[in-house]
């Protein structure tokens, strides 16, 4: 029997502006970070027939946000739709492990985590905040015909002093 895996990409951009008075050693000004996520190119690849996974909205822009190494939450900003006839495990990952800048500079992909708590048909289903990592994470498992619409919540930590710059990794959401 031959088993193909259901996965979608989904682009994370964060972009980091500073202030005019940014580069001047006499101010002290704030910089702003705008972090995306895009999935306009989201691939999806079922890895069985009866497996299927989407996730919406496959554009999601958090807003700016100061890189002061404080943690901002957003809560139930993408869902992802998964359904399976028979067992279903859901994944997640990350493609790099940082965010990369067009000129190289980085931010660990630690710093940007996911979090669900939800009260499905099938019962409650919780990770707890999880920092993103290359491995893939199984989050969610059920066995029995299944089809679910997950909501996911993110949670991103600039660094201070991070340099501006616009900066992306890859998340893949995974079911087998």
């Amino acid at each position: 029997m031959r088993y193909i895996t259901p996965f979608i990409l989904i682009f994370i951009l964060i972009t980091v502006f500073t202030s005019a008075g940014a580069n001047t050693t006499e101010n002290t000004t704030a910089e702003n970070v705008t972090i995306k996520n895009t999935g306009n190119n989201a691939l999806i690849q079922p890895m069985a027939t009866e497996a299927s996974i989407t996730i919406n909205p496959t554009y999601l822009d958090l807003g700016t946000v100061e890189p002061d190494g404080i943690e901002r939450s957003y809560y139930e900003v993408t869902f992802l739709t998964a359904s399976q006839r028979g067992q279903l495990r859901l994944y997640v990952y990350s493609e790099s492990d940082s965010l990369m800048s067009t000129d190289n500079q980085e931010i660990p992909i630690s710093n940007l985590k996911y979090s669900i708590n939800y009260n499905s048909p099938y019962g409650l289903i919780v990770v707890e905040k999880k920092s993103f990592t290359t491995t893939p994470y199984l989050f969610w498992q059920r066995n029995g015909n299944t089809e679910v619409e997950i909501p996911i919540n993110y949670h991103i930590t600039v660094p201070p002093f991070i340099d501006p710059g616009t900066y992306s990794t890859r998340i893949i959401y995974q079911a087998i």
